[in-house]
């Protein structure tokens, strides 16, 4: 059994529960915003306030393994879908993202106003007050006005670890041909969430079905605290772990530089 199953918006919502909402300050005294996993924190925090950007991430990610615009990529554990949208920004055309949660799946067409609003009322901001206002302005500034899932293709119920049809099924709704290898397969912060065995029959079985195998991750560091229940990893590590691949440090900033191990 995996480490986390990610069914349900708590599971989410821990893991990026420490990306403050109001990075420019808040007033003295009041308790900070924070939006969890949210259009309206993933792409103000890691969008626009971070100093290296989520879609920077992406173009790392191209740029080390060098496909061309018209490479057909698969991106497994993609959540909502952000991290297509990223490479949809940087011009590939033929790029789909899946993922197995239940709760993913169950809100990806709804809009975020309702957890926005819940949200200012966990750190006790009054209705009308200037500051709630102004949140929630840069919410809707941030993610726009929509459904929490925007890529081209959606994103696919099916797990391409479990069969051949599931592998066949994403493959046809990219390309309509359910034959056709990705040229690139690429996990989005799964890893961390696996044993070691099960990481490794994991990663064999996505590097018989696609051409290239490229692994985001949020490595281990042991200059911040990380939570236990997960399997960190620095990259060297995994490369040790699972031979080859791709392997590209999710985790960037002032202190945390561009890490890759192609």
């Amino acid at each position: 059994m995996p480490l986390k199953t990610w069914n349900t918006k708590a599971d989410f919502d821990a893991a990026y529960s420490d990306a403050p909402f109001e990075q420019d300050g808040r007033p003295g005294g009041t308790v900070p915003i924070r939006m969890g996993y949210s259009r309206a924190a993933w792409f103000d925090y890691y969008g626009k306030l971070h100093p290296r950007t989520f879609v920077e991430v992406m173009g790392w990610t191209a740029g080390a393994i060098g496909w061309s615009p018209d490479d057909r990529v698969v991106v497994v554990g993609c959540g909502f879908g952000w991290s297509v949208e990223g490479f949809e920004a940087l011009g590939l055309t033929q790029v789909v993202g899946c993922d197995t949660s239940a709760w993913v799946h169950t809100v990806k067409g709804d809009d975020e106003a309702v957890d926005v609003g819940a949200a200012l009322d966990r750190a006790g901001v009054p209705v009308r007050d200037a500051r709630r206002v102004q949140a929630h302005a840069r919410a809707v500034a941030s993610s726009g006005v929509g459904p929490r899932s925007r890529p081209s293709r959606g994103v696919v119920n099916d797990d391409p670890f479990t069969d051949d049809q599931a592998r066949r099924r994403i493959l046809a709704s990219l390309t309509g041909d359910a034959g056709i290898r990705p040229d690139w397969v690429i996990t989005e912060s799964v890893l961390e969430s696996l044993r070691d065995a099960e990481a490794v029959a994991f990663a064999d079985t996505l590097r018989a079905w696609g051409t290239n195998l490229v692994h985001c991750v949020w490595p281990k560091d042991d200059r911040f605290p990380q939570d236990a229940g997960y399997n960190w990893h620095t990259l060297a590590e995994w490369r040790a772990l699972l031979g080859g691949d791709v392997f590209v440090s999710m985790a960037v900033g002032r202190s945390r530089p561009r890490e890759t191990l192609t």
